[in-house]
């Protein structure tokens, strides 16, 4: 094998000096790239750990909420039974004074409310024409300075 002479050594030099450029090139270029995505996975590992604990903050608010709901739904229907109660009682009261009054002898339609004129103004007015007001106008009656008298 014939031995190369120096222009074709030089040239030989001079292709593997561009070649080795080329690769520490694309090398230094690579590592920069491999920087950035390592930046980038610190970064997103970071946001799915956040996100990770705000996942567990949310499923407990979402628990205190779902236990407040729940106290306030008891809580509604204790209202509402005790609405229901408290209207029962109330019927059973207006019976109870309706008997009353029945036995008394007074006629529930003694002052009919839509007569201004059978209305007594401020001062005294029987128990008979108060009885005949309804809970409004009595205590307006009231207010007015007027007095039940029996």
């Amino acid at each position: 094998m014939p031995l190369p002479d120096q222009s074709d050594l030089i040239a030989a030099n001079e292709r593997l000096t561009q070649e080795a450029d080329a690769a520490n090139e694309k090398a230094t270029k690579a590592t920069a790239e491999l920087a950035e995505a390592n930046t980038a996975l610190a970064k997103v590992t970071a946001e799915r750990d956040q996100a990770a604990a705000d996942l567990v903050t949310v499923k407990a608010s979402v628990a205190s909420l779902t236990k407040q709901l729940e106290d306030s739904k008891a809580a509604e229907k204790a209202a509402t039974e005790e609405a229901t109660k408290l209207k029962g009682e109330k019927v059973e009261f207006e019976k109870a004074v309706a008997a009353k009054v029945a036995e008394m002898g007074i006629s529930a339609n003694a002052a009919p409310k839509d007569n201004p004129a059978a209305k007594p103004t401020a001062g005294t007015g029987p128990l008979s024409t108060c009885n005949a007001m309804s809970h409004a106008e009595r205590n307006q009656f009231i207010r007015d300075g007027g007095k039940i008298s029996d």
